[in-house]
């Protein structure tokens, strides 16, 4: 019965926030018709994972398909996500469930009787923590003429009329210019008392020293450039962020500090700056 309405649902971890299922309106695959499939994400209460742009730190969903030969996906469909604000940041994501659409092109000369459309998703879904997840998933349908789940695809047309290009870059809530440069003022205070700051601080220190004989000027302009050279690098790096995130990539700020790569290079710089 499940494999007529072109339903599986794959094994889960006991315990997991989240489970996932790999989904299909069709009864059965016909050559070179093109039809869709969707994997459905459903979270526990309270729990919620992320759009193809987050918005912050965190990451969409990723998708891997293993297919039968001379078949192809297209590009996920995202459905319209909803806003939600932590730790003044917003958000775009989804809460309870989700489906995520893919029209699958199968191709012109099958000669199985059946077939598998295998798919590997991993996904983050997260409450006051986050808890990363994968889940590879199976559906095996027959080859022949299809008959449709009307109710399925119901919902996958309700979810493909609904655009998400006009969701604005998230924006943080509007403080006034004096609070933020408080604030930045402040943070920076912060940022020199710790401990991974004061081998630089006293290399800088002992730079003043050497600066202490020189004219004022000189010093005046040493001040200026290290202050531009320290601002503009961070409106280099926001501003190729802000971009990346217009172009739609899934990037946050500091989510490089997750990638074993970069952790990995970081630890062998700082082990030579040490020496």
């Amino acid at each position: 019965m499940l494999m007529m309405l072109g339903i599986l649902v794959s094994s889960t971890v006991l315990g997991s926030p989240s489970r996932a299922t790999l989904l299909s309106n069709e009864s059965a695959i016909t050559p070179a018709r093109p039809f869709w499939v969707a994997i459905r994400l459903e979270l526990d209460k309270g729990w919620h994972t992320y759009w193809k742009n987050p918005g912050g730190p965190g990451y969409a969903a990723k998708v891997t398909w293993t297919l039968p030969k001379g078949f192809k996906a297209s590009k996920l469909e995202w459905p319209k996500p909803s806003p939600f604000w932590f730790s003044n940041t917003l958000y775009y994501g989804y809460e309870n469930e989700v489906f995520l659409l893919a029209k699958i092109h199968p191709s012109q000369n099958i000669l199985a009787p059946a077939l598998s459309l295998k798919a590997t998703i991993d996904w983050l879904v997260c409450k006051e923590s986050c808890v990363p997840q994968k889940q590879e998933l199976e559906l095996t349908l027959p080859i022949g003429v299809s008959t449709q789940n009307l109710t399925l695809t119901n919902k996958f047309e309700s979810l493909l009329k609904v655009p998400d290009r006009h969701i604005p870059y998230p924006i943080t809530p509007k403080t006034s210019l004096g609070l933020r440069l408080s604030l930045a003022f402040l943070a920076g205070l912060l940022l020199n008392v710790m401990p991974c700051v004061f081998p630089v601080l006293s290399l800088k220190i002992l730079h003043f020293i050497r600066l202490a004989r020189s004219k004022r000027v000189v010093i005046m302009l040493h001040s200026l450039s290290f202050s531009a050279g320290i601002l503009s690098s961070f409106w280099i790096v926001s501003g190729r962020l802000i971009m990346l995130h217009y172009l739609g990539y899934q990037i946050g700020w500091g989510f490089q500090f997750q990638s074993p790569l970069v952790i990995a290079l970081l630890m062998i710089f700082f082990t030579l700056f040490g020496f």
